[in-house]
């Protein structure tokens, strides 16, 4: 187990049927071999999220959002100041459910084939 790093498992009749996490941010974003000015979060305790997935016979029905809203609640007693998170363009909907649940865009990058898109929540705000 990573130090400072939760996991939520959601099940449903005994199988797993969503997951969600963070873990602490290692900064591993760079340019040049220096970390993104935009991902620096200078004296700021900052988790990265990792791995939402909800099973596609469980989704459209808030399971994501209710996974989301418990790992905040999480960050919360962890005494987490900034959630952060990547995703990318391919993955449909993603930046519109995070945006829903309180994040924003930090900075786009439109590289292919990632073109990733960086997104942070400030929890002691919420």
């Amino acid at each position: 187990m990573i130090p400072g790093a939760r996991f939520i498992v959601l099940r449903a009749a005994g199988e797993i049927v969503g997951m969600v996490g963070y873990r602490p941010f290692d900064r591993r974003f760079t340019i040049d071999d220096h970390v993104r000015s935009e991902l620096k979060f200078q004296d700021r305790n900052v988790v990265e999220i990792l791995r939402l997935f909800v099973e596609e016979t469980h989704r459209s029905k808030g399971l994501a959002s209710m996974l989301i809203a418990e790992l905040v609640d999480r960050a919360k007693e962890d005494a987490v100041d900034i959630m952060y998170l990547h995703t990318h363009t391919f993955l449909t909907g993603a930046k519109n459910l995070w945006e829903k649940n309180g994040w924003t865009l930090i900075v786009a990058d439109e590289e292919p084939p990632w073109n990733t898109i960086h997104m942070s929540r400030d929890v002691r705000l919420q």
